[in-house]
């Protein structure tokens, strides 16, 4: 006799939890010892690994989080809410990787909007952060800075959007795996062209929003908020990492047919590991090596990438219409 298992919806979701937030926090832990033992070192010129053969930053982090926070001036962050926006930003990040999907069956919520929940938990993210940090000008330009690149990001996703024609990511990541959109082959117009000037701009605004959580209060407080702060921005990476192969890079789908279920998901969790992997390492390697990004760049990406995604979108539109 054979007993199959029907999960609830909820059954579901806690299992993908147990999944989704003990791989941000290990993985977010290892990508910042690689990041401050091995890439910082090396973009610096400096020799490698750093620091007692890299255990010195793991150190670090523990003698960190037992150390009071440093005082406060006037006028400056409220302490009492950092420990508590970091698990809210924690929060954030795990919403974002819940509708990610790991191969083309294995997804833990797919909302018919799930192309845009990166835009929208980027902006949401940079009001938590402006929550309470005073009424300083360069607090509040950060904030809007930051609100500005997550519309960015959704004008991108909206290309994608135009593109395959679902806002799910998951259907996304289906539709980049049979290669044609509305009968017409990727590699035709507009896709050739517009899919990687969407992809372009979507990293560019990721990258400049990494760059961005460099300031963060909770980093100058030190102690406690400090680690947790390090620790949800490289959460962060692996997030955008996961967003950006589903959405742009065709996840885990692969352009051959599997007939056997189990081996396709094997074969689909494998390639978008392997995927994430390198672009969350390529990611870390550009903030390492580009710690600060000028002004006039960010200028440039916020009008140039509003223009260009809104455009893209319109050219994919009137092309899909008259197919």
């Amino acid at each position: 006799m054979i007993v199959g298992l029907q999960p609830s919806y909820w059954q579901q979701v806690a299992a993908g939890l147990a999944v989704i937030v003990p791989t941000l926090i290990v993985g977010g832990f290892l990508l910042g010892w690689f990041t401050r033992s091995v890439l910082e070192p090396r973009a610096a010129g400096r020799r490698w690994p750093e620091g007692a053969r890299g255990i010195r930053p793991l150190v670090e982090l523990v003698v960190d989080a037992q150390r009071r926070p440093a005082a406060r001036g006037r006028g400056e962050h409220d302490d009492s809410l950092l420990e508590w926006k970091q698990s809210a930003r924690f929060g954030l990040v795990v919403a974002t990787c819940a509708v990610v999907p790991v191969s083309t069956g294995l997804v833990l919520t797919q909302p018919g909007l799930g192309l845009y929940v990166l835009a929208v938990a980027m902006g949401v993210d940079a009001l938590v952060v402006r929550v309470g940090a005073g009424h300083g000008a360069d607090a509040t330009t950060r904030c809007w800075t930051r609100v500005g690149l997550a519309g960015t990001l959704a004008l991108a996703a909206g290309v994608v959007h135009a593109q395959w024609g679902t806002a799910s990511l998951a259907a996304v990541v289906v539709a980049q795996a049979d290669g044609a959109i509305g009968g017409v082959d990727v590699w035709g117009l507009p896709t050739l062209f517009v899919h990687p000037l969407a992809c372009a701009i979507a990293v560019a605004a990721c990258f400049m929003t990494l760059d961005s959580m460099a300031d963060l209060p909770a980093l100058r407080a030190g102690a406690l908020p400090r680690v947790l702060a390090l620790l949800v921005n490289q959460a962060w990476v692996l997030a955008i990492a996961a967003w950006l192969v589903a959405a742009f890079a065709g996840g885990g789908a692969v352009p051959w047919s599997i007939d056997n279920p189990g081996t396709r998901h094997v074969t689909s969790i494998a390639v978008f590991a392997t995927k994430t992997l390198l672009v969350t390492l390529a990611l870390a390697w550009a903030r390492a090596t580009w710690p600060r990004v000028q002004s006039s760049l960010l200028r440039a990406v916020l009008a140039g990438g509003a223009v260009v995604a809104a455009a893209s979108i319109g050219l994919t539109l009137l092309i899909r219409s008259l197919v």
